[in-house]
């Protein structure tokens, strides 16, 4: 997970439905809205804002995969809260993955006997197990307000994400319900189940990748390791939104800072 860039203006297909709808706290109402050209619409600004990541688990949504992309509520838009509605609040939305949701759906359909938890739930799918009025404010990394250093680091041979206690010890965040931030990044991967197997196995697979191409390109004796890394990040990071950014960000260390933003 990583910090999200600033959301701008709220988008006019949202804005309009607002206005015509002020009282409005309903989300079906807004997905039907318009023939549910609005909701389309709204999902590709997101997700094209986004890189077409997933703001939890980073995996890469592509805009032709509309299906595996979904809007999610940071604070829940069940909560009925009279002072603020949550359910359009342009700051409290953001695109995630399904988080395994299908494979449960596909699995349970053909009797595995599997249960849910067996099925590597994760993301805004594993957020949605916890009770309904928990409403994760100070008690979950927030993807839109998170700070923009690095507060994970991987370990390179099972991909599993963990707080890097030395960037945490000084890192500021607005809402933290814990005693330290490395104990919110904890929960964090606890509750989107940052490390299931599925999402090791992946990352994994990146870091895989970082060490074949740095071996292909120590074959060529002009280059060495700085020049290396420079490259691999002016490819990765250059105008783009890798998948699993975090786990790249972190093999690169400080080349990777050079082309974020």
């Amino acid at each position: 997970m990583h910090r999200l860039l600033p959301k701008g203006p709220m988008p006019a297909c949202l804005r309009d439905f607002c206005r015509a709808n002020p009282s409005c706290r309903n989300w079906e109402t807004f997905y039907n809205y318009n023939a549910g050209e609005a909701y389309k619409k709204l999902k590709e600004i997101i997700f094209e804002q986004q890189g077409y990541l997933c703001a939890y688990c980073e995996e890469k949504l592509p805009e032709a995969e509309k299906s595996k992309q979904r809007i999610e509520h940071f604070h829940p838009k069940s909560h009925n809260d009279p002072t603020h509605n949550w359910t359009f609040d342009w700051q409290n939305i953001f695109g995630v993955c399904l988080g395994g949701s299908s494979d449960i759906k596909r699995e349970l359909s053909t009797d595995t006997g599997k249960s849910q938890q067996e099925l590597n739930l994760h993301c805004d799918a594993k957020k949605e197990q916890y009770p309904a009025k928990q409403y994760f404010d100070g008690e979950l990394l927030n993807p839109l307000t998170m700070p923009h250093e690095c507060l994970f680091i991987i370990n390179r041979i099972t991909g599993e994400l963990k707080p890097n206690a030395m960037v945490c010890a000084n890192a500021l965040v607005a809402k933290n319900a814990y005693s330290s931030v490395e104990e919110l990044v904890n929960k964090t991967i606890k509750i989107l189940d940052l490390n299931c197997d599925k999402l090791n196995q992946k990352r994994r697979m990146v870091i895989k990748e970082f060490e074949q191409i740095r071996k292909n390109k120590r074959q060529n004796p002009k280059e060495n390791q700085e020049s290396i890394r420079i490259a691999i990040a002016r490819e990765w990071f250059d105008k783009k939104t890798p998948s699993f950014f975090t786990t790249r960000r972190i093999l690169l260390g400080h080349y990777a800072e050079l082309f974020i933003p």
